[in-house]
């Protein structure tokens, strides 16, 4: 825990190890997604998921571990806002990487023959899955060991977690291997990012690859810099209450993305034919098809439009 607090307070190591992992992403960009980092991905992420998964069961034996299922899954309907829908909405939308264009640009590699229903199931099952028993890990293993909960900040990832594996045997080697795994999979999550920038550079721009990744990468550089100074020597630079972290990840997750999911959700909907939409989908039966098309065409804009607008007026 105090290695966590220390690694944050140092300004050198945070941009040190910033630029590496962003040195990385360009790597995989410039040699192209599809040849290396898919394959691998394949082996590491079920690795990943079924570490999640022995903790988890691990977790339950443990004193907290009821305690920590009643916290998840007791509902509290009196803590129900508007705002906490727009956070659940900002939270899902980052996590299956909607709103963003990454689907978009990653449909490009699709085989004409892929069932995208099926496919979309599947995604928000597993993420639904990994985030449920990320969360029975992190608040099993902070009830049992009495940890202080770190807000709903990623620093529960890295203080709650080492303490289950200190009681296990060869804790330190599992230790080493999961956040291995965490890398790994925060670098398919860049990587995929960076690829959005640099297709739309390529393909409404004209540029090279190289230039295309370049470029991009040295913007998100140029911005993520002040975010990592934001936990140290800019932490006392708020505004509304909100370091420039904050401010970012608010913006990002709870503002751009879903209005980035209005806009797809509209485009989707009005300006490809219905044929069109269902040569896309040959799976859905008739029905669901309608079903589906009008929850895409009325429903999913005005709800998500409705439940932003309403935040935003009560922050203003």
């Amino acid at each position: 825990m105090a290695l966590f607090s220390d690694f944050l307070s140092s300004p050198y190591k945070l941009i040190g190890y910033f630029l590496f992992f962003m040195l990385l992403t360009v790597g995989v960009v410039l040699g192209g997604v599809s040849g290396g980092i898919e394959r691998w991905n394949r082996i590491l992420m079920p690795a990943l998921f079924l570490m999640l998964g022995i903790l988890a069961v691990r977790v339950l034996t443990l004193p907290g571990g009821t305690k920590a299922l009643t916290f998840l899954f007791k509902p509290s309907f009196s803590d129900i806002s508007i705002e906490m829908v727009l956070f659940a909405l900002g939270q899902a939308f980052f996590s299956l990487s909607l709103g963003m264009g990454a689907l978009l640009t990653y449909g490009s590699y699709l085989k004409k023959n892929e069932r995208i229903g099926t496919s979309a199931v599947a995604i928000v099952s597993l993420d639904t899955t990994v985030a449920l028993l990320a969360s029975i890990v992190i608040f099993g293993s902070i009830f049992s060991y009495g940890l202080v909960m770190k807000g709903s900040g990623i620093g529960n990832l890295f203080t709650a977690i080492p303490v289950i594996f200190q009681h296990m045997p060869g804790g330190r080697i599992l230790t080493i291997l999961f956040y291995l795994l965490i890398c790994f999979a925060a670098l398919t999550s860049t990587v995929s990012l960076l690829e959005v920038v640099a297709s739309t550079l390529i393909d409404e721009r004209g540029m090279k690859r190289r230039t295309a990744v370049l470029t991009g990468a040295g913007v998100i550089t140029l911005v993520g810099i002040p975010c990592a100074l934001s936990f140290n020597v800019l932490s006392d630079f708020t505004l509304a209450g909100k370091t420039v972290f904050d401010l970012f990840d608010y913006f990002a997750s709870n503002i751009a993305l879903p209005l980035g999911g209005i806009g797809i959700a509209l485009f989707v909907g009005w300006a490809l034919t219905r044929a069109e939409k269902r040569e896309e989908l040959p799976e859905l039966a008739t029905p669901t098809f309608r079903v589906w098309n009008f929850l895409i065409k009325y429903l999913v804009p005005a709800a998500v439009a409705i439940v932003l607008i309403a935040t935003l007026m009560g922050q203003i």
